[in-house]
């Protein structure tokens, strides 16, 4: 028997141009802008009347102004402390209206993802003005294209600015009233020789520059310092311009350095073309858009286009010696300005979570370098401030590596840092990596929790005085860090077991039988039961009163505990200081409830979800106990999110959850709960993807639709009122999150099993292509609810462990080789499955196909076909009040 393949018309590219971002006006608000990057380097391109703006930065811009090894995070020391710099900013000036919205004849600026390129075309009565620009990883060169035609002759000019400023850090508290604040060190030169401008700029510990060179033939053009801070390109006269831009951001040890470095590569791209380095360029992007794929009905395309561009963004600024910060990443658009200032570790890591399942493993590489590169600091934070030994990472860090004082008693960033280094090993099957790098962090977090754990009089381990996540009443036995500890120890154990197969164990570092123990004999996560107001009671059976699982039954009636609060006073300048300091020691606290008889503390957001996500105690393996059932609870008593269409009436009864970064769409799909999931995914991406490219804000909601949409908003910071417009959040958050949710729904593996379409509702119609733990690429298609096919590819070899997806207890596999599936001895009958899980032994390199039926192997193809039909896109698309693009508004 020989069974033929072929191949899906469903290719990369068409995919990926399904979810273009196609803006059909001009809009002169950086946050509509078009981000483009080369890894390190960022552009956010948008218009103004008559200009097209450029603001550029980088990665790897942080200014160590301060150098010691713990800091404060809400301190005095504003604008004296390490920050990241902007690099600088490019405009291409028209001096006429050419991108004003009254004269448009025509227009479209669209970031087209196949090739990671913006493309512009504006035509007016009076011009037509084309522009494109993309960002090349490969020469870490950004190229710009420009060809215009005007009516009257036209001497338009290309500035090439550095203008530091204050960073504004901690702007919603306080503000320095000194606007000299980071202007010095910065000089401009003009190469006339070359056609360039290069802008030097000194920061402590390192310099860089950034440097533009021109390309035309027709018109001329004369190059200019117009001042220190600047150069500029100035053309002549003519109807009829085209001209190219090389732009780099070179940072190095010293100025000449810097300066000498953005040369080399300036001249290189010149020598290159700029044809050869879009080939290349694309080619590139190919292989990122060949690596996986998600295909969601027609009735999600708006879910699949930002998981598309989540994968974009992270290509484009996760390459650099630095991981991209939390919030603008390197498209901030207003000078030095960055939000928060510090990489806060919950909202940071949110960004890597999706990528391993997509198939992008080295992305994760600045982050684990940063995290590795911390380690002596948290080595020694822990010694100082608890005495123990181990690594305690605090929740907010310095690019230095430095550690914040005032998060010291938030325990869990540490085990959550070690399981992305284990997952990664476990995505991967890079032993090197697991011996060197990945065992380096996994035994010092799991020792930091084995020795600060205390054995209680009822013989068990207990953690006691700590936060449950950021700003929590001081507790014992936290969720956060009971689940963070199984989640650590457990990993340990299984480091050390694979260490062993290696023979890389030393003696001196095997301690399985110590965390084994205190693993064991942990105190349980602890439950109470459910307020009688967060249910009812119909013929016997309770269900739930309110929340996005309004009706669904109650299997039991337990929520778990965020901890048991230790009777510590709470900070009376918090707006819940007094309960808290009337409340006795003991009292086990709720976080997550839907009951009018309960209160919340200041402070973190659904901590439980720790248990679920990252940590991973508590998932589909576990349905059916009352810890699953639990926490099943307090999910579906939720509160759903009533968005306000045209998002602009300020109303305390929009009754919103919580903040932009919250994991609720991720849980819920780990969990399998499909019908609460699709409730609530929608209202995240209307309350909290604001802008038109996918970016976000994190919250509070009524302080988002102040600031984002109210353009005079002014907020009261030391005694003045301070506007809000210029310092918005322009959030790389709620993206992740979404795209982790669409993984989780499509693929789960991380409970040594892969689970095919966990969290599908049953008439779902879907397809992927999407990596799992232990070195598989696993593809599978779905219609109307009905599983078809696996197919798996093993890059390291192993068991492939399939929870049967048809419920069986039978399923069929069979090997594929290059010709197909070639005969009958490859084929084989899995049955008698343990806990309903096929176990099938592949070779590296191997591709094994898994259907219901024999017949269904004669079916089979090689790629999945898309569940629907996707063509490129043309226009702006909606959601309810969330939009990507713009509409045609002339």
């Amino acid at each position: 028997m020989n069974i033929n393949h072929k191949k899906s018309s469903c290719s990369a590219v068409t995919r990926v141009s399904a979810h273009d971002l196609v803006f059909l006006s001009p809009v002169d608000d950086p946050m509509y802008g078009i981000p483009i990057g080369d890894g390190s380097t960022g552009c956010l391109i948008w218009t103004e009347t008559d200009k097209l703006v450029f603001a550029v930065n980088n990665t790897d811009l942080w200014d160590f102004q301060d150098t010691r090894e713990s800091f404060s995070n809400w301190g005095d020391e504003m604008e004296s402390r390490t920050s990241l710099r902007h690099a600088g900013r490019l405009e291409l000036r028209f001096d006429a209206p050419v991108f004003d919205l009254l004269y448009q004849k025509d227009y479209e600026a669209r970031l087209s993802l196949a090739d990671a390129r913006m493309n512009l075309r504006a035509q007016t009565p009076f011009s037509d003005v084309s522009v494109a620009a993309f960002a090349s990883n490969e020469t870490f060169v950004t190229v710009i294209t420009c060809e215009a035609e005007f009516q009257d002759s036209a001497a338009p000019d290309i500035l090439l600015e550095r203008w530091g400023s204050r960073t504004f850090q901690g702007w919603y508290s306080s503000v320095k009233r000194d606007p000299t604040i980071n202007l010095s060190g910065t000089d401009a030169t003009a190469d006339t020789e070359n056609g360039a401008v290069y802008i030097t700029q000194k920061l402590t510990g390192h310099s860089f520059c950034i440097a533009a060179a021109i390309e035309s033939a027709v018109p001329a053009f004369a190059v200019e310092r117009v001042h220190g801070r600047a150069g500029k390109f100035a053309l002549m006269n003519s109807n009829k311009i085209n001209f190219k831009i090389y732009l780099t951001v070179a940072d190095s040890d010293s100025e000449a350095n810097a300066l000498a470095l953005a040369k080399e590569r300036l001249k290189a791209a010149k020598q290159t073309g700029t044809e050869k380095i879009y080939e290349r360029h694309t080619g590139a992007w190919r292989e990122v858009w060949e690596r996986a794929y998600v295909c969601l009905p027609n009735d999600y395309d708006y879910i699949e286009n930002l998981w598309y561009l989540n994968i974009y963004y992270a290509n484009s600024e996760m390459r650099g010696k630095y991981p991209p910060h939390f919030c603008n990443g390197i498209w901030g658009f207003q000078r030095d300005f960055v939000p928060w200032n510090y990489y806060f570790h919950y909202n940071m890591q949110l960004a890597y979570w999706p990528l391993l399942a997509a198939n992008q493993p080295e992305l994760l590489k600045p982050y684990m370098d940063f995290r590795f590169n911390q380690l002596p600091y948290a080595e020694r934070f822990a010694l100082k401030h608890k005495g123990v030994e181990g690594a305690l990472y605090t929740d907010v860090s310095s690019a230095t590596g430095a550690c914040d004082l005032e998060t010291v008693d938030n325990l869990t960033p540490g085990s959550q840092i070690a399981q992305t280094f284990w997952k990664y090993y476990k995505f991967t099957g890079n032993r090197e990596f697991l011996l060197n790098t990945a065992w380096r962090i996994i035994r010092p977090t799991a020792l930091f929790y084995a020795n600060l754990v205390k054995l209680g009089e009822d013989g068990l381990y207990h953690i006691y005085r700590a936060e449950a996540y950021e700003a929590s009443p001081m507790m014992d036995d936290t969720i956060t860090d009971h689940s963070a500890m199984r989640a650590i120890f457990r990993i340990a154990a299984d480091c050390m077991d694979e260490l062993e197969k290696f023979g890389e164990l030393k003696a001196e570092e095997n301690y399985r039988e110590k965390i084994r123990n205190i693993y064991e004999n942990l105190s349980p996560i602890k439950t109470v039961e459910l307020q009688k107001d967060e249910y009812y009671e119909k013929d016997g059976k309770k269900y739930i009163a309110n929340g996005v699982g309004k009706d669904k039954p109650v299997n039991i009636c337990l929520a778990p505990v965020t901890g048991v609060f230790c009777g510590e006073k709470r900070n009376n300048s918090l707006e819940d200081g007094e309960y808290w300091n009337n409340l006795p020691a003991g009292t086990p606290i709720r976080t997550t409830f839907n009951s009018k008889h309960l209160k919340h503390y200041y402070g973190f957001p659904h901590p439980e979800l720790s248990a679920v996500m990252p940590s991973g105690i508590v998932g589909l393996k576990d349905k059916g106990s009352e810890l699953f059932d639990a926490f099943v609870n307090i999910l579906r008593l939720e509160k759903r999110q009533k968005v306000n269409e045209e998002q602009l009436k300020l109303n305390d009864n929009d009754d919103v959850t919580t903040m932009g970064w919250m994991i609720h769409p991720i849980v819920l799909a780990r969990l399998g709960l499909a019908e609460e999931l699709i409730n609530i995914v929608g209202d995240v991406i209307k309350t909290w993807q604001w802008y038109p490219n996918g970016f976000g804000h994190y919250g509070g909601y009524i302080e988002s639709i102040s600031e984002s949409n109210l353009r005079f908003y002014r907020r009261m910071v030391g005694g003045f009122p301070f506007p809000a417009w210029q310092f918005r959040h322009f959030d790389f958050e709620t993206l992740p999150v979404i795209a982790t949710t669409v993984n989780e729904m499509l693929l789960q593996s991380h409970e040594n099993r892969i689970r095919l379409f966990p969290a599908f509702l049953t008439d779902f119609n879907a397809s992927f292509k999407l990596a799992a733990e232990n070195g598989f690429i696993v593809k599978s298609q779905m219609k109307k609810g009905e599983v078809l096919f696996a197919e798996i590819e093993s890059f390291c070899g192993g068991i492939v462990r399939l929870v049967d997806p048809w419920g069986e207890n039978r399923v069929y596999a069979a090997k594929i080789t290059p010709a197909g599936i070639e005969d009958g001895s490859y084929i084989k009958t899995i049955s008698d499955m343990a806990d309903n899980i096929a176990e099938i032994q592949v070779d590296a390199g191997e591709r094994i196909l898994i259907t219901k039926t024999f017949d269904d192997i004669k079916k089979w193809q090689t790629d999945a076909e898309c569940c629907d039909i996707k063509e490129k896109n043309t226009s702006e698309k909606h959601f309810g009040r969330s939009q990507l693009g713009s509409p045609r508004m002339f």
